[in-house]
C-alpha cells in the first residue's frame, strides 16, 4: 500500500506577525512614544563570536550608550551574552516559535542561581536579539 506523502507547508499563515510579536508589545509602545531607555543594537559592542548554531549566533558583547542626552547608564561596560536569532530561520515552523517565546518567557520570569538572567530583549525587522548575562566557562556538556 502507497502512502500519500503531504507537502511540507512552507509558511505560517500568520508566521511574520508571530515572530515579530516574540519581544512582546511592551517594547514597541515604548519606542513609538519615543522613550530613549529601548535598547537596541547600537547599544552594544560585539567582542567576539561564542557560539554559533542553527538559528543564530552568540556574541560576548559590552554595554555602551549611543545617546548623547543620555545620563551614563549604570550597566555601562558590563559584559554581557547576546543571542541573535534569525527570524527568517524560526518563521516557518510553529513549533520554533512556540521554543523561542518560551525561551524568552522562561528567562523573563525565572529568577534562579542555576539559571541565566535576561537583561534585554529587542528586535529588528531580520532579528531578535536576547542579552543574556555571561557566565565564563563554556557549556555544560563539554
Amino acid at each position: 500500500m502507497e502512502t500519500a506523502v503531504r507537502p511540507r507547508r512552507v509558511s505560517a499563515p500568520n508566521a511574520a506577525a508571530t515572530v515579530n510579536s516574540l519581544v512582546g508589545s511592551a517594547l514597541a509602545k515604548r519606542r513609538a512614544a519615543g522613550d530613549s531607555a529601548a535598547v537596541c543594537r547600537d547599544d552594544f559592542e560585539i567582542i567576539h563570536v561564542l557560539g554559533k548554531g542553527a538559528y543564530g549566533k552568540v556574541f560576548q558583547v559590552r554595554k555602551m550608550t549611543t545617546s548623547v542626552k543620555a545620563a551614563p547608564a549604570p550597566d555601562r561596560g558590563r559584559i554581557y551574552a547576546m543571542k541573535v536569532i534569525n527570524k527568517c530561520r524560526i518563521a516557518d515552523s510553529r513549533t520554533d516559535i512556540r521554543h523561542t517565546r518560551t525561551e524568552r518567557d522562561v528567562l523573563v520570569r525565572v529568577d534562579h542561581p542555576f539559571l541565566i538572567k535576561l537583561y534585554y530583549a529587542f528586535e529588528t525587522p531580520a532579528r531578535l536579539y536576547l542579552v543574556e548575562e555571561f557566565c565564563r566557562g563554556g557549556e555544560l556538556f563539554r
